[in-house]
């Protein structure tokens, strides 16, 4: 990361002393749509839905014609999804910190009675909560701007553009928030009832191994930091139209569009395989160098 933002200083200075008719900077913000997709039929990756975040960017504008112009940007980015209802976790996760507790006797192998023995070699078990997924990436983008001006080109004009190019993308936090999880752990997504083991809820027989106080809403329910499942870096494309009015040296501008990302960003395919994207709304603010 220390060496690209140098790079991309170089490549600006160098585009800009080549050919450039004018160069401004600016910069923009609003608001972020992320989701995380999938194509794959992965229990884990499925059922997401967009969540509301933000986005920020400051930008250097090289013009080359009235038509023309590259638009590098260094962008902060919200990304991510939630779901609500009733999801599958892997069945190692959920029993990492079950398998440690001090009080499971030994001998004990709680991953290989649920999975094998319950769930009959199922890597999945699911359960009811919200869940939101957190991530927040540092975006260098590098846009071909394209401007058409509305009406005759004076001191005070109207103009549209769009802009489209390629993205790198370095994951600067993740994290995975659960709330409002519900006892009762299920078999399947469609399960009318909660798992039993002689008509005993397998929570209370796993409370039985680990100390009475186990529950697994305490379990689930809070915040975890997910940025070492992840891989850090990833690439895309942006696009982007929009509205501007220009005044002396200064524009102003209004525009919607949004991002999406080529790599699946799971290091482990049993905790998914998702895309990040994002709609963006932004208004921003240019001045001509």
């Amino acid at each position: 990361m220390k060496k690209i933002i140098p790079l991309l200083g170089l490549f600006i200075i160098c585009s800009t002393n080549a050919a450039a008719q004018s160069v401004s900077v600016g910069v923009r913000g609003g608001v972020s749509i992320p989701n995380l997709s999938t194509n794959t039929d992965n229990p884990v990756s499925e059922g997401y839905s967009s969540r509301l975040a933000g986005d920020a960017a400051v930008f250097v504008n090289i013009r080359f014609s009235d038509l023309f112009s590259i638009q590098p940007m260094l962008e902060f980015s919200q990304q991510g999804g939630k779901r609500n209802g009733r999801q599958a976790f892997p069945v190692d996760g959920m029993v990492e910190g079950i398998k440690n507790n001090a009080d499971l006797p030994e001998g004990i192998d709680i991953k290989d009675i649920l999975k094998n023995q319950i769930l009959g070699g199922s890597e999945y078990i699911y359960l009811d909560t919200d869940s939101e997924a957190k991530l927040n990436y540092l975006l260098l983008p590098v846009l071909a701007k394209f401007s058409w001006n509305l009406g005759p080109k004076t001191k005070n004009h109207f103009s549209f553009y769009a802009d489209v190019g390629p993205f790198l993308g370095y994951l600067l936090s993740a994290h995975q928030e659960y709330s409002k999880t519900k006892p009762g752990l299920y078999d399947s997504k469609d399960a009318e009832e909660t798992i039993k083991v002689g008509g005993v809820p397998i929570e209370n027989l796993i409370a039985q191994f680990v100390g009475e106080d186990f529950d697994i809403t305490d379990e689930i329910d809070g915040q975890q930091d997910i940025r070492s499942d992840l891989y850090r870096w990833n690439v895309g494309i942006s696009g982007n139209i929009g509205f501007a009015y220009h005044f002396a040296r200064s524009a102003i501008f209004i525009e919607g569009g949004g991002n999406y990302g080529f790599i699946n960003i799971q290091k482990d395919t049993q905790n998914g395989k998702n895309h990040t994207g994002a709609a963006t709304v932004s208004l921003g603010y240019s001045y001509k160098l």
